[in-house]
């Protein structure tokens, strides 16, 4: 029998086998693996650095996914605004349109109503003819006597009917049934037989100065054909040719200058002024083409009347024209007495050079010129783009506006406005750019009221059209233009314009600077402030998360600039009601504000001990506590804003 101890050794030995054969087997499989602890370790090291980076993938991806939805939703926002516009053009065109088409229904309803008026009344005047006829063939009874009632007088006689108030409604008759008519032989047909119809001629000629339009122009060179003229019908053709020639209508324009020359001419003696007028204008429209030759002799014709007009020294320049003009503005006439202001300063600077600027005349003529002007840059629709002035009148309001001459704000104002639309119109960008400087200048000094704000407003909206059309917004000049106008939509609560300026001013920033430089960061943090007045707290989110991907590119650690990126973006999370977001900004807002200031006291503190250290002179160890304490006071004024939103984060919860 074995025994006891037997057993024991040979448990122990096959335990033994055992151990053997497991190491064996270990030892190869981690042969096979090539694995080691410490390979292991790594590892699993290398996978949690992998798994964070995984994670930060996708919170890039949903910030970009995000990004991505506010900018549509702003783009969608901007077009749904564009297509509004549009649809309120067309609306608006569409009404002028149906309101031409009933009022010329209107004018040909009236002249049917009159043409039957005149019918009953041919009718009735031939019924009473017949009367009257009857009456007498009867025998004569001896009319009644009837004594008038004691302490009264005996009635008056009825005073005869005056022809000129007949003359007068026919010629108004004629002048609407004309404005009724498209066609133009139609109108010059209806213009001889009224010519021929209405008795007193002076009437229809002073309808015709009173109303200018195409029809009344035509009515003057019929009469000045036929012998009818006057100083003041040639200055109606002359602002009636003006405004021809500024449509495109160059050979008509050239018949009612021709009209007015006449009218000049023959009225009483030579009206110098006014032949100089024609004479300068009729140049200018025959200066190009195989008419040169034709127009440098009517520049000489213009100088003789100048040398006249210079050595006579006229006292009253044109008066004729300014009473005229003066009378347009009463009648809401503005283009032309615009025009006739503007040729009577022309003539009275080469006249009278040094009195152009001052004295009472010369306060006239501008006076009036600026009020005319500012009533067509105040038009709404159509927007006046003043192409009826030449194109030398942006040189010509320069000049007046920089002489300082006794004028209104309001006048002054009119002016730089009207200034600014014909740079528009000329696409001069460096004289529109001065021009809304001094504009905004002056706003400034004006915008005292809640009127004046309104004005200025208005003022600012015209500059940042006149930006637009320009393209001023992609130019380094026209940045500063930009922030100011941001600024100024702000003060008058006009969100929609301060953000589409703001909008302007941040494209222009990313265009010339990249999107890795801090000259971006004041424009977009603008463009935040506006988002928030405005509600669309969305897209301030938007704005504080483009800042902050821009501090991250610039800066090579944390900043301070960035804490305070951080603040903005947890407030508007928490505008949006998102608290959690809110508490994630707001927790890394103040966890990197505790490092950077402890970093930035560290470095401070030992640049102070090895300014001490190097030196024994106390004041060289004052701008290291100054750094200090200011060091300290911008963490303070951070931190408590970061307390104070998270007590209004724990409220919200």
């Amino acid at each position: 029998m074995i025994g006891s101890d037997t057993l024991v050794l040979i448990a122990l030995a096959l335990a033994t086998i055992a151990l053997l054969a497991a190491v064996v087997g270990n030892i190869a499989l981690r042969k096979r693996m090539d694995f080691t602890p410490d390979r292991g370790r790594n590892s699993t090291s290398q996978l949690n650095n992998d798994m964070a980076a995984l994670k930060r993938e996708v919170a890039m991806l949903g910030d970009t996914v995000e990004r991505f939805r506010a900018q549509s939703l702003a783009g969608i926002s901007e077009s749904i605004a564009e297509k509004g516009t549009i649809i309120k053009a067309d609306l608006s065109h569409e009404l002028h349109r149906e309101l031409e088409v009933v009022t010329d229904e209107f004018d040909k309803a009236l002249s049917s109503i009159v043409e039957r008026l005149d019918q009953k009344q041919e009718e009735l005047s031939v019924r009473i003819d017949n009367y009257s006829s009857a009456a007498s063939s009867l025998p004569e009874q001896p009319a009644p006597v009837e004594l008038p009632p004691p302490n009264q007088p005996p009635p008056l006689p009825a005073p005869p009917p005056d022809p000129r108030i007949n003359s007068l409604i026919a010629a108004s008759v004629i002048d609407r049934f004309l404005s009724s008519l498209e066609d133009g032989q139609d109108k010059r047909k209806c213009l001889l037989a009224s010519l021929d119809s209405v008795q007193d001629t002076a009437v229809l000629a002073k309808l015709a100065v009173a109303y200018p339009s195409t029809n009344s122009w035509l009515i003057l060179k019929e009469l000045v054909d036929r012998g009818v003229v006057s100083d003041i019908a040639g200055w109606a053709l002359v602002s009636g040719a003006a405004l021809t020639a500024a449509a495109g209508q160059h050979q008509q324009a050239e018949e009612f200058y021709q009209a007015a020359r006449l009218s000049f001419s023959a009225a009483g003696g030579v009206n110098h002024e006014g032949l100089y007028v024609i004479a300068h204008s009729l140049a200018r429209l025959l200066s190009q083409g195989d008419r040169a030759p034709l127009a440098d002799m009517l520049k000489q014709e213009a100088e003789t009347h100048l040398r006249f007009l210079m050595e006579t020294k006229p006292t009253a320049m044109a008066l004729p024209a300014v009473q005229l003009a003066e009378f347009y503005i009463n009648e809401e006439r503005y283009e032309a007495a615009s025009i006739l202001f503007r040729q009577i300063i022309d003539l009275a600077s080469q006249v009278f050079p040094d009195a152009i600027y001052n004295g009472e005349s010369a306060g006239r003529l501008w006076q009036g010129l600026a009020f005319s002007l500012s009533r067509l840059v105040n038009k709404t629709e159509p927007r006046e783009l003043f192409l009826f002035i030449g194109d030398e009148t942006i040189a010509f309001l320069e000049k007046a506006l920089a002489a300082k001459m006794p004028l209104s704000d309001s006048e002054r104002q009119a002016m730089q406005l009207c200034l600014l639309r014909l740079c528009e119109r000329d696409k001069d960008s460096d004289a529109a750019l001065t021009v809304a400087k001094s504009l905004l200048d002056d706003g400034v000094r004006l915008a005292v009221d809640s009127e004046n704000k309104e004005r200025f407003n208005f003022v600012a909206g015209e500059i940042l059209g006149t930006v637009d059309e320009l393209q001023l917004s992609r130019k380094k000049d026209g940045m500063p233009l930009l922030k100011r106008l941001v600024g100024i939509f702000m003060a008058v609560n006009n969100h929609n314009k301060a953000a589409s300026a703001g909008a302007k001013l941040v494209d222009a920033t990313l265009d010339l600077f990249g999107d890795a430089s801090l000259e971006t960061v004041a424009p977009i943090n603008a463009l935040a402030d506006v988002y928030k007045a405005m509600g669309r707290y969305d897209l301030a989110e938007e704005c504080y998360r483009q800042i902050l991907e821009i501090q991250y590119k610039v800066y090579p650690t944390e900043h301070e600039e960035m804490v305070d990126v951080l603040l903005n973006l947890a407030q508007v999370c928490k505008l949006q009601k998102d608290v959690g977001e809110a508490e994630i900004f707001l927790e890394s807002a103040m966890e990197m504000c505790t490092h950077v200031f402890d970093v930035t006291g560290e470095s401070s503190s030992n640049s102070s001990s090895s300014s001490n250290s190097d030196s024994n002179s106390d004041s060289e160890s004052k701008p290291g506590a100054e750094d200090m304490e200011e060091s300290q006071r911008r963490r303070k004024a951070l931190m408590d804003r970061a307390e104070a939103l998270k007590g209004q984060l724990s409220h919200a919860l």
